[in-house]
């Protein structure tokens, strides 16, 4: 999976999406579920009492005198080891925080001069060991967790990064203290370290005394391409005919755009775009170009690839249930197309993708003979059950 580190300021929006938090959630409904059921009423005070003793930990540390002015430095705290997972935000993308699901929370104060707040933003990071897919998340409160207000929050869950960071103004808080509060979202017995720190506001970047970058929309025409789903787009950086690249015409490339035809059954759609830069902004020309042999069917993915290095063409379409696709490339941009097997035994006969790159070339077993291709190619697709 892809892990990315997203840094998150005051008032930005986040986003809620992680098969990872509902399996958790789902897992912990069911472990509820199953206790209600299955324990007895005189056994039931004794597996209270033993979740309280699995959730209690060490409180955050130090829990008072945490001052960050212009010259105290970086507040560190510590807290943990945490034992039990808390996936409760899944409910309502807030955590619930007791006894069963616990949380943790350091408060600390601001206190600088107009001249830092003006240049300083307020840095807060939560680290841990990196164990297996082991998260935390974090959020920060203007007053306590009760009664003040969410301003910025990292969700370790959803980055599936470590640390968290978050970035809020430096500046003393409204309601008087912050408050930031960690949950365990799956701690794998793991501490925390955090740190609050003062870090420069950015400097505006150079003007650069060219042309100002920018941007455009470029519908495709009427009759073409309104009723397609499901697009991928590519570009050929060095177009192989000369018609594709002249002047103005694609400076950057010829672009493709893949997706679902107007109609199915039917074939699917592959139109080429070309961009003439002699005005501003650009015109764009959409051309049908797609390989008769891939059509749509019943339960359909289409799917484009563009080798930028070879200027190799590729669209595909799925055969819905088969583990198959048919599909083509170009090597002339479009004007001419070559059938070619699309998936197959033992692929998988849903969301197929497509996409390739350079072999390399001092791996160890060496990759396998390729005369006919300088690039590896892969065919992914995902399977029903097994």
């Amino acid at each position: 999976m892809l892990r990315r580190l997203r840094t998150v300021r005051s008032g930005f929006p986040t986003f809620t999406s992680s098969w990872l938090r509902i399996s958790l959630a789902g897992a912990f409904c069911s472990l509820a579920l199953a206790l209600s059921v299955s324990v007895p009423p005189a056994s039931f005070s004794a597996a209270r009492s033993m979740l309280a003793s699995l959730s209690s930990m060490p409180d955050i540390t130090p829990s008072s005198g945490n001052v960050l002015t212009d010259s105290s430095g970086a507040l560190t705290f510590t807290g943990g080891p945490y034992l039990v997972a808390n996936p409760s935000s899944q409910a309502t993308g807030k955590p619930t925080c007791n006894a069963a699901l616990p949380c943790d929370e350091y408060a600390f104060t601001v206190s600088v001069s107009d001249t830092t707040s003006r240049s300083k933003y307020v840095r807060i990071e939560l680290a841990w060991p990196v164990v297996g897919e082991a998260q935390f998340d974090l959020y920060a409160f203007d007053g306590t967790t009760a009664n003040g207000r969410l301003i910025a929050q990292s969700l370790g869950d959803q980055t599936y990064v470590m640390p968290d960071v978050i970035l809020i103004p430096a500046a003393a808080a409204a309601n008087g203290t912050y408050t930031l509060r960690i949950v365990p979202f799956l701690p794998f017995g793991q501490s925390v370290t955090g740190t609050v720190r003062l870090v420069d506001i950015p400097v505006a970047a150079p003007v650069d005394s060219g042309v100002a970058p920018s941007f455009s929309n470029h519908d495709s025409p009427a009759t073409l391409g309104n009723n397609s789903g499901e697009p991928s787009i590519g570009v050929d950086w060095g177009p192989r005919a000369a018609e594709f690249k002249h002047g103005a015409v694609n400076t950057g490339g010829v672009a493709f755009f893949s997706a679902n035809g107007d109609s199915a059954p039917g074939a699917a759609l592959e139109a080429r775009v070309s961009f003439d830069d002699s005005t501003q902004p650009a015109t764009a020309t959409w051309e049908k170009v797609s390989a008769l042999n891939v059509q749509e069917t019943a339960l359909v993915d289409p799917i484009g690839f563009v080798d930028h290095q070879t200027g190799r063409v590729f669209q595909l379409e799925l055969i819905g249930g088969q583990g198959n696709s048919t599909a083509a490339f170009s090597d002339d941009d479009g004007k001419s197309w070559t059938p070619m097997m699309g998936g197959g035994i033992p692929a998988g006969p849903d969301h197929e993708t497509f996409g390739g790159g350079p072999f390399n070339e001092a791996a160890v077993p060496a990759p396998p003979p390729h005369p006919l291709y300088p690039n590896a190619l892969y065919y992914c697709s995902q399977n029903i059950a097994g």
